[in-house]
C-alpha cells in the first residue's frame, strides 16, 4: 500500500498450482506462481447505500460445490457455481446471491459469509463456507456486544423470515440486508443491530491495538 500510495486499498495474495511444461499433463510438474497486488477499495455494495436502502439477496437452486469436492475452508476462486447462480439473480433484478447444500442449507455466496437474526440469535453457517476473517470478526464483536451467535445449520425458511439479515466481507465489511428473494427483511431497511455491528467493525478498524500503520514516502 505505502509503495503503491493507496491510502484505501485491497490486497490480495494468489497461489496458482502455475504452468505446466509444454505437452505435459502432469500436475506434479507444474511450476507453482504466487503473486500480490494492491488495488483501491473493492466495495459489494457503496457505504451510503449500506446506511440507506441495504443490498437485496437471491437465493438460488443452483447447489453449492460440495465440500468433499472442493473444500470451502480454503479459500479458492473455484467459483463457476456461484458465476451461474449470479446470473439467475441479475434476473431478478438483485445483485447478491446465496448458494445452498445438498441438504438445503444456506452456506454462502461470491466473497460473502451470511448472518440471520432468528428468534433472537444470530445464525451463521458453519459447514460449505469459508470462515472469512471478517465473519470471525463480526462474531467476536456480536457476542462482545452481548449477542447470541450459532454457528450451525441455516435453512432458508429461516433466512426469509429473518428479522435481520447481513453479510460480512473483506470488500466491505459489515453489509446490511434488506430484502431476500423479493421480499422485505423486517421493515425493508438496515437493521439497527446491524448498523451497530457496522459501526463497531469499522471502529475496531482504526483501533491502534488492531491494525498497523502504513509508512507512505510523504
Amino acid at each position: 500500500m505505502g509503495r503503491a500510495g493507496l491510502r484505501s486499498a485491497y490486497v490480495s495474495m494468489t497461489c496458482t498450482r502455475g504452468r505446466l511444461p509444454r505437452g505435459s499433463r502432469d500436475l506434479r510438474t507444474a511450476r507453482n506462481t504466487f503473486y500480490c497486488y494492491a488495488v483501491p477499495f473493492v466495495w459489494i455494495a457503496p457505504p451510503e447505500q449500506q446506511t440507506t436502502t441495504g443490498v437485496g439477496m437471491w437465493i438460488s437452486d443452483i447447489p453449492r460445490i460440495p465440500p468433499d469436492s472442493v473444500d470451502p475452508l480454503v479459500k479458492n476462486y473455484h467459483w463457476l457455481d456461484m458465476d451461474m447462480a449470479l446470473f439467475g439473480a441479475y434476473e431478478h433484478d438483485v445483485g447478491l446471491v446465496v448458494l445452498r447444500d445438498r441438504d438445503g442449507g444456506v452456506t454462502e455466496g461470491p466473497g460473502f459469509n451470511v448472518f440471520a437474526l432468528v428468534d433472537g440469535v444470530w445464525r451463521t453457517p458453519a459447514s460449505g463456507t469459508l470462515h472469512g476473517i471478517t465473519r470471525r470478526s463480526a462474531i467476536e464483536l456480536l457476542r462482545e456486544g452481548g449477542a447470541r451467535v450459532e454457528e450451525g445449520p441455516l435453512a432458508a425458511p429461516d433466512l426469509r423470515r429473518a428479522d435481520e439479515v447481513l453479510v460480512t466481507s473483506t470488500a466491505g465489511g459489515v453489509i446490511p440486508v434488506t430484502a431476500v428473494d423479493g421480499s422485505p427483511v423486517g421493515a425493508g431497511r438496515p437493521g439497527e443491530r446491524t448498523l451497530d455491528l457496522r459501526d463497531r467493525y469499522w471502529a475496531r478498524h482504526a483501533d491502534p491495538a488492531y491494525s498497523t500503520p502504513v509508512r507512505y514516502d510523504d
